[in-house]
């Protein structure tokens, strides 16, 4: 995005009221406020927040054998994102398009999982 569309956002944000937090966790440098009992799962997080679409599922390791579903879950996803780029193409209303999306985001929480 070019600088003056950039603030040019910001700018219309602003009129509307929106705000943006500015500070990000960092697990090196842990805000006060996280508990010390914490702190390990928000540095998980923050490492499943630096993978990479473009390698997920195809990066072998060592757990590789132990998950065969992350190619799946990619393939999944790549179809998620062609069906809501066709609904915003064809313009259909919100409504619309979270009946559609939300339909294919939630049926994988309905599969049994096993442990």
């Amino acid at each position: 995005m070019p600088r003056s569309d950039y603030l040019q956002s910001k700018r219309e944000a602003k009129k509307a009221r929106i705000f943006f937090e500015g500070t990000k966790y960092n697990h090196r440098h842990a805000s006060p406020h996280v508990p010390w009992e914490h702190k390990d799962k928000f540095a998980v997080i923050q490492s499943l927040g630096r993978v990479q679409f473009a390698t997920y599922g195809y990066t072998p390791n060592i757990d590789t054998h132990d998950k065969p579903w992350q190619l799946k879950n990619k393939v999944r996803a790549g179809a998620l994102v062609r069906f809501a780029t066709r609904c915003r193409k064809e313009c259909i209303n919100e409504a619309g398009w979270r009946y559609g999306v939300e339909a294919r985001v939630f049926e994988r929480f309905d599969i049994e999982v096993a442990w």
